[in-house]
């Protein structure tokens, strides 16, 4: 009997699985599939969650700030037990934020990582009232009970501003972990001598916040697609991805034109130093348009490919949107192989965008990738999905809905996810219902999404998480990259 019991298993987890259907709301998790954290330190105002990291027991951290005064905006964490609820061994109530060293300035997270210790990781901006902002990395200790005073010292014990080679504004978007425990970040810098144009900025700090020398010889990398450091474009990184030899991929957007932006992608070698042999050119940077007519491509998130049949950090995937006329702007993804080429398995040209279009041509933002392996038992990558946000025109009160979508490694939609390989989640709590997904990430079968939803006012917003199901085959691999 009991050589049974996992064909038995099996079974059961497919009429489960199918009964749920890949892209619905999953019910077990918080209130009805979502779960929304009020900070409203300051009163009914916006609490904004840019980022999340899922720990391997479902345990959620969301991270981003939440508004304390008219002017000022705080560091703010929420964390959720599996099941969606507040986890109260975390700062007493699963919130956590530091309004007393928000007072004279503002602390924004974009970023945020769990560590192997379960202490949380962040990157984002610090900005002193009529200063520049700051290019910031901190850590707050595992038990929420403050920021963590083995790391950094400034702008405060626990945060640290690391130099980037000048004092003019900038700021940090990105985060990765390497397994050694350094800490990858990414943004912009402003770099030429009148400080109104930026680059890409790419620092590596060691597990105790101090700057990493062996990292291109002073801890820190800036790159610009202009003729030189003094004469760049507005560029600026917004993700990272660790490849598994080690190598990094940063992505942001290059502003080549008045009128026209790129998808803007380096790598550099594990030694901070761009590799040469990626992109095509010999520079370890490429730029990719996606030939639209108003000629806008931002590029939002990065996640790397992996095969068992391939060396290690064989690709990315690259996450945007894409104005393609007008107002109407699209999810927008492209892939790029092991040399950085577009991949033309996917969709014939390495590119596509995905529109929602919900009442009409409106704007779709992906924020977030994913990469699955589904049903292949970790063989190689087979889906991409995507989460973000598009407007809904169709009702009398318009507002953006979170948005996913999941596609196949040839480019098509994955028509067994939600309806034709898109879902779209309105929590509608009131006023314009403007909902934001801005963080994905994918385990096993399961989904969340991490961001921003409107309430009843027009100033009022909370942190949210939502879960769906990932996927319904009965062999869903638990594999997944981001």
């Amino acid at each position: 009997m009991p050589l049974f019991r996992p064909l038995a298993a099996l079974l059961l987890a497919a009429a489960t699985s199918s009964a749920s259907g890949a892209g619905n709301i999953d019910a077990e998790f918080g209130d009805g599939g979502r779960r929304n954290v009020v900070f409203d330190i300051g009163g009914d105002r916006l609490d904004d969650a840019l980022a999340m990291d899922v720990a391997a027991n479902g345990t959620v951290v969301l991270a981003g700030s939440a508004r304390i005064d008219a002017t000022h905006d705080c560091l703010a964490i929420a964390r959720l037990l599996p099941d969606g609820t507040l986890d109260a061994s975390f700062s007493g109530d699963g919130r956590y934020t530091e309004p007393v060293l928000c007072s004279g300035a503002s602390i924004r997270i974009a970023a945020v990582k769990i560590d192997s210790s379960n202490r949380i990781v962040f990157a984002g901006t610090y900005q002193g009232d009529g200063n520049d902002p700051e290019f910031i990395v901190g850590r707050v200790k595992a038990d929420g009970s403050g920021l963590d005073d083995s790391f950094g010292s400034f702008p405060a014990i626990g945060i640290v501003a690391p130099s980037l080679g000048g004092d003019s504004a900038s700021g940090a978007s990105g985060l990765a972990l390497q397994g050694d425990g350094k800490i990858v970040a990414v943004g912009y810098a402003t770099v030429n001598l009148i400080g109104s144009l930026t680059g890409f900025a790419i620092v590596r700090l060691n597990a105790d916040g101090t700057s990493d020398s062996s990292f291109n010889g002073n801890g820190y990398q800036v790159y610009s697609w202009g003729d030189s450091l003094d004469d760049p474009l507005n560029d600026r990184a917004s993700a990272v991805t660790i490849q598994g030899d080690g190598k990094i991929v940063v992505v942001g957007t290059s502003q080549q034109t008045a009128s026209g932006a790129d998808f803007g992608v380096i790598r550099l070698n594990a030694n901070g130093s761009l590799d040469t042999g990626f992109g095509g050119n010999g520079t370890g940077a490429k730029l990719i348009d996606f030939g639209t007519s108003c000629k806008d491509d931002i590029a939002t998130a990065v996640a790397a490919r992996y095969s068992l049949f391939s060396p290690p950090g064989n690709g990315v995937v690259i996450a945007g949107t894409s104005c393609i006329s007008g107002a109407d702007w699209d999810f927008s993804v492209a892939v790029l192989d092991e040399a950085g080429q577009l991949d033309t398995g996917f969709n014939g040209s390495g590119r596509r965008t995905v529109e929602f279009d919900l009442g009409g041509a409106n704007r779709d933002v992906a924020k977030a990738v994913a990469i699955e392996s589904i049903g292949s038992f970790l063989l190689s990558p087979t889906h991409i999905t995507l989460a973000g946000f598009a407007l809904n025109t169709a009702p009398a009160s318009s507002g953006y809905e979170i948005a996913l979508t999941r596609l196949s490694f040839a480019g098509g939609a994955d028509t067994r996810f939600g309806v034709n390989g898109r879902a779209t989640f309105a929590p509608n709590l009131g006023n314009a219902n403007n909902d934001f997904g801005n963080a994905l990430q994918i385990r096993g079968y399961r989904a969340w999404v991490g961001g921003t939803i409107q309430r009843a006012s027009a100033g009022d917003y909370d942190f949210a998480a939502i879960r769906v199901f990932a996927n319904d085959a009965i062999f869903a691999s638990r594999f997944e990259r981001h």
